[in-house]
């Protein structure tokens, strides 16, 4: 939906591609992935909005937004300094590094251009390339790039001289609106005054709260890091209406919300909530929401929305970042504490839910099969399994597996039905599987029970069958399932249900 970047070779990118989704793509992946880089790319490939961008009712909104955010379309010599010794990202890659397609399929190619002036020497600029006679540009963008600079506690400012009053100010619509959103979060009702810079680090609102003590001031980090991003989300809404209804829709005015490390400092409900809340403002106000995390929690929440949400997880290779598509949250636990698979597995229980006591018991038969031809390798398999003591009904255990949260792997559950459920294929699906011998098990028992009869002597000398049972044991079982079938045929013939008579008899036999 409009962004596509393909890099040929920048720093640990190389023959990657990354496209990304019209609503909410996080980016995740263990330290020393360029997560972060991805952002600065995605910030230098727009041309920031300004008084000459013709859409735009309320040129008002340039003159605000650029005072009261910190950072809007900031490009990439701004936020990345390279090593103090001079380290080329595309070492033997002349010309463009990454190509960036844009929302009306134009692409555009950028390369190096490194800044020769001695303060900036450590610089490294990314610029477009344009070809001759071709009307290429940058496409225009309303980026807010928010970095680890808002994280900086306002405590730990010793100088009154560098925080300074922001002159301009957001309308009262707007401001109403942050402050309805900050008391959904944090349930302070603030009374909100001005914006201020603060050692030209970050900006912030000044406030002051319904409980004494309790101001921007003293709030703590992540209650200030909150306000810092709802009032960023607030002036996505802000860009909105500020552009000519007739182009509010088009692909071209979507804006984008970076974040860097948008977990740190937030507990982990604030962080679900305010995901829920970037997804809610994104649709409403056409905002393509990119951020990176190491968040744990936040990644097992949003694997759960996975209509909704881009994952990105990133691994380095050899020095290079690849794509990772990690299915479940115990292959991305795995990976980030780069822990070994039986490490990661060996508190896990997988419950196996099944339809009676009958089938548990033939589970148990065909595990100690397997345990005794493998050995100790299937008994740490066995290990895992949890059979669970229930008695539910084969249709409510397909309903219950078809239920969305079932379909994703977090939820550790095997659903086994009777062979004889078998017949419905379309049912295998949602960790749904079935007993072997497309049969019932009292029924396979039953059928198994005449074959030895046949040929008594030989399953003897194999199993010592006659320690347990004689011939005449099995005789009498396999009569008393004959007799049980002649009733329901004569049920069947006077037009009468054997569904009940069938399940009770063959079970009390079994």
């Amino acid at each position: 939906m409009g962004l596509k970047l393909e890099f040929i070779k920048y720093r640990k990118f190389e023959n990657i591609t990354f496209e990304f989704n019209k609503n909410i793509n996080i980016i995740a992946g263990v330290n020393g992935t360029c997560k972060s880089s991805l952002l600065y790319v995605i910030s230098n490939s727009f041309k920031k909005i300004d008084k000459n961008f013709e859409y735009l009712k309320d040129k008002q909104f340039i003159t605000i937004t650029n005072k009261i955010t910190k950072e809007i379309n900031p490009k990439l010599e701004k936020l990345a300094r390279i090593s103090k010794y001079y380290n080329d990202p595309a070492k033997n890659i002349k010309g463009g590094l990454y190509f960036v397609t844009y929302s009306n399929n134009s692409r555009l190619k950028f390369r190096r251009h490194n800044t020769t002036k001695t303060r900036e020497k450590q610089r490294l600029r990314l610029i477009p390339t344009h070809q001759i006679n071709k009307k290429e540009h940058l496409e225009y963008k309303f980026i807010i790039y928010l970095g680890l600079f808002r994280l900086l506690a306002y405590s730990e400012y010793d100088n009154d001289n560098t925080i300074e009053k922001i002159k301009v100010d957001l309308p009262e619509k707007y401001k109403n609106s942050i402050k309805e959103l900050y008391k959904e979060f944090t349930n302070f009702d603030i009374e909100y005054r001005y914006n201020e810079s603060v050692s030209n680090i970050k900006n912030r609102g000044d406030f002051s709260t319904n409980i004494d003590g309790i101001d921007s001031n003293t709030i703590s980090a992540g209650e200030d890091n909150l306000f810092i991003i709802l009032q960023a989300l607030v002036s996505f809404e802000y860009y909105y209406d500020s552009l000519d209804e007739n182009y509010r829709n088009n692909e071209e005015f979507v804006s984008i919300f970076l974040i860097d490390e948008f977990d740190a400092t937030l507990h982990p409900n604030y962080q679900n909530k305010l995901l829920d809340k970037l997804y809610e403002y994104s649709k409403k106000y056409r905002i393509k929401v990119i951020f990176t995390t190491h968040s744990l929690s936040l990644i097992k929440y949003s694997l759960n929305k996975k209509e909704q949400i881009n994952i990105i997880y990133l691994k380095d290779k050899n020095n290079k970042v690849v794509k990772s598509y990690k299915s479940n949250i115990y292959e991305i636990i795995q990976d980030l504490f780069n822990i070994g698979r039986n490490k990661m597995y060996e508190n896990i229980r997988i419950n196996i839910f099944t339809e009676d006591e009958e089938a548990r018991i033939f589970l148990n038969i065909l595990f100690d099969f397997f345990e005794r031809k493998y050995g100790t390798s299937f008994s740490y398999i066995r290990s895992k399994f949890f059979l669970l003591n229930i008695k539910i009904g084969s249709g409510n255990l397909q309903t219950l597996f078809r239920e969305e949260h079932f379909e994703d792997e977090q939820y550790l559950g095997i659903c086994i039905l009777d062979g004889d459920k078998k017949n419905n294929e379309d049912n295998i699906s949602n960790c749904i599987t079935f007993l072997p011998g497309n049969k019932s098990p009292e029924k396979l028992f039953f059928e198994y029970i005449e074959v030895i009869i046949n040929d008594y002597e030989s399953y003897d000398n194999i199993y010592k069958l006659s320690c347990e049972y004689s011939l005449d044991d099995l005789k009498e079982i396999f009569s008393s399932y004959k007799n049980t079938q002649l009733k329901i045929e004569e049920l069947k013939l006077n037009n009468n249900s054997s569904k009940g008579v069938e399940r009770e008899d063959f079970k009390k036999h079994f």
